[in-house]
């Protein structure tokens, strides 16, 4: 799987206009997963493209407050207020929009507007988030292979289905298991190795299967979720039963870079965090879900941590919380039975 995210990661750099790229006329959800795709690795000015061309879409509200969070420029909040304004208003006159774009895109912008002390902005959103739960857990969604992780179809066809192999908790629940979360990245870094070794190549295609590959790896597996302008991050890993081990170097939030690795032997999970480039430590928020049914002991940089932890016996699933200042190298050692 390394070397599939290794290629998304080269395709994704790579990129340096989007008007080139738009041999045909895209569809929003395709321009939101490649806005995405480029914000997980650092292509900054690709995702400001791709923001500007989901204007006037149903879209705009998740790329818009994504945005922020991964590279911290609140300023666009300002230089979009025309279009986060129009957006909301679509929200109050279509009913029909997908609840999808309507939490998820006014979760994020409700953040956007919390992360600079707009409470006022930031409630005018908060109000759009639907509270209705639904009968959904990791432990009776199972799905079959999806049709839309197929070489004929590279990308998903709803707003639903990309925030389900993107690992997203909608109304509070993760569709996908951990177990499926792994097998849907490294289907899509399958296909797009065999769609790259056609003879016939369809450079968008790639282009697509790239940003869904880092996304999936880094929002659902890895399970980032940046707040650059609070100067926070939280990582909060669902690590699946066959996993052994990820390393991830050069991880670009806003102004900040950081390295974080994971190592597990037996029932021994090892995290390693440093941040590499920044202005001030990052507070990182840690909270990693595990294969097991209790947790033994919690180590912290070496010394005994006594921290809280959950466990979910239908699952055997347990997850805590660490929080800590990136001033330093740090490392979190979780035993698990």
């Amino acid at each position: 799987m390394d070397s599939g995210l290794e290629q998304s990661r080269d395709i994704l750099l790579d990129c340096s206009d989007f008007q080139e790229l738009t041999t045909e006329i895209f569809e929003d959800l395709e321009i939101l997963s490649l806005t995405l795709g480029w914000l997980g690795v650092g292509n900054y000015p690709m995702a400001y493209s791709g923001l500007k061309a989901l204007a006037d879409t149903p879209a705009f509200g998740w790329a818009c407050g994504t945005y922020v969070a991964w590279t911290g420029d609140d300023y666009i909040l300002n230089e979009m207020d025309g279009p986060i304004n129009k957006w909301k208003g679509h929200l109050d006159s279509d009913p029909s929009v997908s609840s999808i774009y309507r939490n998820l895109g006014a979760g994020a912008l409700a953040a956007a507007y919390h992360s600079r002390r707009d409470a006022s902005s930031a409630q005018s959103f908060e109000k759009y988030i639907s509270n209705e739960k639904k009968d959904l857990s990791r432990n009776n969604a199972r799905i079959q292979e999806p049709d839309y992780l197929t070489p004929t179809s590279t990308l998903p066809e709803t707003p639903e289905q990309l925030a389900t192999i993107l690992g997203t908790r909608h109304q509070g629940v993760a569709i996908l298991a951990s177990d499926q979360l792994y097998w849907a990245c490294k289907k899509l870094n399958r296909v797009l190795t065999d769609s790259l070794n056609l003879e016939i190549k369809n450079p968008t295609d790639h282009l697509f299967l790239a940003s869904l590959s880092i996304t999936c790896f880094l929002c659902g597996l890895v399970g980032i979720l940046p707040d650059v302008p609070s100067g926070r991050v939280t990582i909060g890993p669902n690590i699946p039963e066959e996993s052994n081990g990820f390393k991830i170097q050069g991880l670009r939030l806003g102004p900040d870079t950081i390295d974080f690795s994971y190592m597990r032997k037996e029932s021994e999970y090892t995290f390693v965090f440093e941040q590499k480039k920044g202005r001030v430590p990052l507070n990182l928020v840690f909270q990693p879900n595990l294969c097991g049914s209790k947790i033994d002991h919690i180590y912290v940089d070496g010394g005994l941590a006594d921290l809280e932890w959950q466990a979910d016996l239908q699952t055997s699933r347990v997850d805590t919380q660490v929080q800590l200042y990136l001033d330093k190298q740090r490392q979190v050692t979780i035993l698990s039975t």
